[in-house]
């Protein structure tokens, strides 16, 4: 667009020639008319004459006929297919190393075995069994030793899900890298 409106040609809101060619707006609804001296910009695939564009081999263009242009397109299908089944295989890995996941469990035992606990993969606590030597503890000492062995088994837990994914993806994994950023800021003291 210049000073003087949109350019002749200009495909955003039909035929506007310029003022250089004192050619007149067309109403709406009415065809454009070729004003002496303006110019028409063809569409893709068609000649200013209206037929169809010719190659300088004299093939017309946009047809798949073995040059780049068709190995491309012929080639599409096998490539956008080979994507999908990518995506697929990665999406059931994916789903598989969750559930994996999903399936950890760990435990831990207090120093003389008066506590044992066994937590899920987040850490929840799943199974809690104290000895009768437990019993005649002191309630803040049990109540201690209750948390200090349910963080050992959450730590457990976390070592043993960190040890698969590294194991499935690598350890340059983003999924391992976020999980012990993760596992880092829970473990930071509040």
């Amino acid at each position: 667009m210049d000073a003087n409106g949109p350019r002749t040609g200009d495909t955003g809101g039909g035929f506007v020639p310029s003022a250089r060619t004192g050619g007149r707006r067309p109403r709406a609804g009415s065809a454009p008319s070729r004003a002496r001296g303006s110019s028409t910009v063809a569409a893709p695939g068609a000649a200013a004459d209206g037929g169809p564009d010719v190659r300088p081999d004299g093939r017309p263009d946009g047809r798949p006929d073995g040059g780049v242009e068709g190995a491309w397109h012929e080639g599409a299908s096998e490539r956008i297919a080979r994507q999908v089944r990518d995506a697929e295989r990665h999406a059931e890995a994916a789903e598989a190393l969750r559930d994996e996941l999903a399936r950890q469990h760990a435990s831990a035992r207090s120093g003389r075995g008066e506590v044992r606990v066994e937590v899920d993969a987040r850490g929840r606590l799943v199974r809690l069994v104290l000895s009768d030597r437990a019993t005649a503890l002191p309630a803040a000492t049990l109540a201690r030793l209750i948390e200090d062995t349910a963080h050992a088994a959450a730590h457990q837990v976390d070592a043993s899900a960190l040890a698969l994914v590294e194991r499935r993806l690598g350890a340059g994994s983003p999924l391992l890298a976020a999980m012990q950023e993760d596992l880092t800021l829970g473990a930071a003291p509040r």
